[in-house]
């Protein structure tokens, strides 16, 4: 996506690059859109230690500057996703991963929780500010540094889950 346009890549351009038939993407990928969010989601999951000294939020606080370094490098490669989303297919993926993220951490890993409204509406509104913040400074501030942004959002998260 740092060559062409998301819009413009074809099955045939990631088969000849890859140096695989057509049939072997389609073995692992149902299309273009399913590689480019499984790309992403190994990203940025966070493989928590369930036995850790951590809680689930300091772990989850610790990969932050990782995260944002990761769109840092591949700032133009983001910022076409996002932009060539016609119909908010990456940004629906994005902030249901966000999502799900948010929630593992609010609930401390327990699935019960998940259910409770104060729960998702807390989780929504995390989501909601994390995403819109990471794509304002994908596109507007490019001088900032991820490590700069990074800890003003550790901040931000400390203060919120009263972990300082």
């Amino acid at each position: 996506m740092t060559v062409m346009p998301f819009s413009k890549i074809r099955i045939q351009n990631i088969t000849d690059i890859a140096e695989v038939h057509r049939h072997s993407f389609y073995n692992h990928f149902n299309d273009k859109y399913d590689l480019l969010y499984q790309i992403v989601t190994q990203m940025l999951v966070i493989d928590y230690d369930a036995v850790a000294e951590e809680s689930l939020i300091e772990q989850s606080i610790n990969q932050v500057p990782r995260i944002l370094r990761y769109f840092e490098d591949n700032r133009k490669f983001f910022k076409s996703a996002f932009k060539d989303d016609k119909q908010q297919s990456f940004n629906n993926f994005f902030q249901k991963l966000i999502f799900e993220w948010f929630t593992t951490i609010l609930n401390n890993g327990a699935d019960k929780a998940r259910m409770d409204s104060f729960y998702i509406t807390q989780a929504r509104f995390y989501v909601a500010g994390y995403s819109q913040l990471l794509m304002y400074w994908l596109y507007n501030e490019p001088e900032k540094p991820a490590d700069v942004l990074a800890e003003e959002i550790i901040k931000i998260f400390k203060s919120a889950f009263n972990n300082n």
